[in-house]
């Protein structure tokens, strides 16, 4: 080693020979550490002795060196726990010059023969934590970032009991020197974040998370505005890093008081920003949609409700109001990159500033009562957030509420008229949701619910409105009987019929499970009534058991076994069921032929209403139910007398036939070829 200094060495090559030496300090084999570590107390000393008085000025490696070599204070070999405080003992003098270190002295050689004679994990734990205290006294607060760059590194490479030690070393310097770190806040935070996704460990990623919280402590505003520095969307990362400041519900309370100052600042400059540069109108949007995002994640590790609840007059508008800045912007979600990340990353769709963000529990008559202003506002987003959060709050068993049920089903009534669509939307979908918030209160409530719901289905400005109206009346209506739908009962059948061709498939698939609903519930009183609806019906719904879309076919399958008893055909209800159980693989054109076969023998008038209410199918818009159209209309043809049946009129069937052969579908055509050839060869329509 003297032979090495003979020179004046500089600082990098003394960092790099100890850097050399570090990679034997987590070596497997004991004697290997132990050579390192007594290495490394003569590189120290020998570097110290040849430096002299320049020591002071030249020496800038101490918190990475300390970060390197303190953990292995509790190495498992008790010769190589005392060589490491010989190098921390090096380190200090070489740091604390000329400053007195007889007491730091002192206190490192009682902390050795401690370190030397533990018993067990926890004693080791114990001193070196004593020895961080102590090194905290002379630590340069400038070299913080340095110090724990280097911690992480030994968190990674050293044994899980050194890998630990490292965990509190970090905690200790930082709690003891944090006052004078501020302008390193942003630095050490990266270099934790940069961690993260190596440090996996349970016990050792604590140690991360609990970084945050202390630093916070000391350099709120600074933590909280490196941490919104992140870019959206907001990775499972950074929002463990804003869950972690949510477990100390004091510090919390000031994190949320500070992300609540950010979003009214940005509120307030809103239109203010005077560059063009797309860059500056980003950042103007970015910063109060990542503290609304904060806020999420701050409230959702929250043990209590307490420190939100003192915060809610101020903390609910601000939320309501960002979320109506957002709306009709396009919000960065995370893509979920791994199955074993999904668990983490689902957090992020909760953490959507679209939503309305708070615990349903926290939410009083009060702050509903302050709603009002908004629900009324002539802003459209200011009346879409509050009444989407009016419709979410309905789904709440605290409704059971008798004054706040009634003031929100009021408010509910009045937006269903709104001018804007998609409050009528909300409104709507509220009035639905009473059967989760309030299920005991629909009957009361049922001509209330029931005139706005049907009201709403002939809303011819927006089939959004239409189709969440038929999802309301879904639901209300299973916690109904016949005898509580009174007279809407006629208008609802008609008005639900409307929608079984349309061409939106969700007001198809949700049409048909109305008029199933409809079905189960009809009894008595209206049962001549629906009995002529379904006769109406029937071959519609024969038809949809081929829609294009898979999931309406199977919705319309079970209105379709549901409405057919009221055709009255006992002996082919048995059929019917066979061929639509649950369990069968449907084949229609099996289904068809035994329905015509039946009608054929025993009832003439249905099979005629069969027949012209299949031709008119022809014109539909969708090629399948054309085709399937067409094949019915040749099943029907295989199965009739031509002499009793003087409404097949064979002139207008084959015109409409040919007008099929010219189909832009070549399934349809040839279908449409297929039975003009029959026709004119003799077959079916000569029998």
């Amino acid at each position: 080693m003297e032979t090495l200094l003979e020179e004046e060495p500089t600082s990098n090559w003394f960092q790099e020979m100890f850097e050399l030496l570090a990679t034997w300090f987590s070596s497997e084999k004991e004697w290997e550490r132990e050579r390192a570590f007594q290495a490394s107390t003569q590189l120290l000393t020998a570097y110290q002795e040849t430096v002299h008085s320049t020591t002071q000025e030249t020496f800038n490696q101490f918190g990475s060196l300390i970060g390197r070599i303190a953990p292995y204070s509790c190495d498992s070999l008790a010769t190589s726990r005392q060589r490491v405080v010989d190098c921390i003992s090096c380190l200090l003098s070489m740091q604390g010059q000329p400053m007195n270190l007889g007491s730091a002295e002192e206190e490192l050689s009682c902390l050795c023969e401690e370190l030397t004679t533990a018993p067990d994990p926890e004693a080791l734990f114990q001193a070196s934590s004593k020895m961080a205290r102590v090194v905290s006294e002379y630590f340069p607060s400038e070299q913080a970032a340095d110090f724990i760059e280097a911690t992480m590194d030994s968190m990674l490479s050293a044994n899980p009991t050194c890998a630990t030690a490292a965990g509190l070393w970090m905690k200790i310097i930082l709690k003891e020197c944090g006052d004078a770190i501020l302008d390193q806040v942003p630095a050490i935070l990266d270099i934790i974040y940069s961690h993260m996704s190596n440090i996996q460990e349970g016990s050792l990623r604590q140690f991360l998370l609990e970084a945050v919280p202390i630093l916070a402590h000391q350099h709120l505003e600074a933590v909280i505005s490196s941490l919104l520095s992140k870019r959206l969307p907001m990775d499972s990362d950074t929002t463990e890093l804003w869950r972690s400041l949510g477990g100390d519900p004091l510090l919390a309370t000031q994190v949320l008081q500070v992300l609540i100052e950010k979003i009214k600042t940005s509120t307030s400059q809103e239109g203010s920003v005077t560059s063009e540069t797309e860059t500056d109108r980003h950042l103007a949007v970015a910063e109060p949609l990542s503290a609304t995002c904060a806020i999420f994640e701050v409230v959702s590790a929250l043990q209590s409700s307490k420190a939100v609840q003192k915060l809610l007059p101020e903390l609910f508008p601000v939320l309501l109001q960002q979320v109506s800045r957002t709306l009709g912007q396009k919000m960065p979600l995370p893509v979920i990159s791994s199955q074993e990340s999904f668990q983490k990353d689902r957090q992020h769709t909760e953490g959507n500033p679209c939503r309305v963000l708070l615990r349903s529990e926290l939410v009083t008559p009060e702050i509903i009562q302050s709603l009002l202003a908004w629900v009324n506002s002539p802003t459209e987003n200011y009346r879409v957030t509050s009444t989407a959060f009016l419709a979410q709050l309905m789904s709440d068993p605290m409704l059971r509420e008798k004054k706040f049920l009634k003031s929100v089903l009021r408010v509910l009534e009045e937006r269903s008229q709104d001018r804007n669509s998609i409050v009528r939307q909300m409104a709507v979908r509220g009035l639905g949701n009473i059967v989760d918030g309030a299920p005991q209160k629909v009957k009361k409530h049922k001509k209330f619910l029931l005139d706005i719901l049907i009201r709403a289905l002939h809303d011819i400005f927006s089939s959004e409105v239409i189709g969440e109206s038929m999802n309301a009346l879904a639901k209300v209506l299973k916690q109904l009987k016949e005898k509580d739908i009174g007279s809407s009962f006629r208008d609802l059948t008609q008005q639900i019929r409307t929608y079984f061709d349309d061409e939106d498939d969700a007001l198809r698939s949700v049409a048909f499970v109305l008029f199933g609903i409809l079905a189960q519930l009809t009894k008595n009183k209206w049962k001549a009534y629906f009995t002529e609806q379904v006769r109406k019906s029937w071959v519609t719904l024969l038809l949809h058991l081929q829609d294009p879309n898979p999931q309406v076919s199977m919705k319309c399958r079970a209105t379709f076994q549901l409405c057919f008893p009221f055709l009255g055909l006992k002996r082919l209800q048995h059929v019917i069921n066979k061929h639509l159980d649950d369990t069968a693989k449907l084949n229609p054109t099996e289904l068809q032929e035994d329905i015509c076969r039946h009608l054929a023998k025993e009832n003439l008038e249905l099979l005629e209403n069969l027949y012209k209410t299949t031709l008119t199918y022809f014109y539909s818009s969708w090629e399948g139910i054309r085709a399937a159209a067409a094949k019915l209309a040749g099943i029907i043809l295989e199965h009739i007398d031509m002499h009793l049946m003087k409404w097949l009129y064979r002139g207008y069937l084959l015109m409409y036939l040919q007008v099929l052969e010219k189909d832009p579908s070549p399934t349809v055509q040839l279908v449409a070829t297929e039975i003009i050839s029959d026709i004119r060869s003799g077959g079916v329509l000569e029998k």
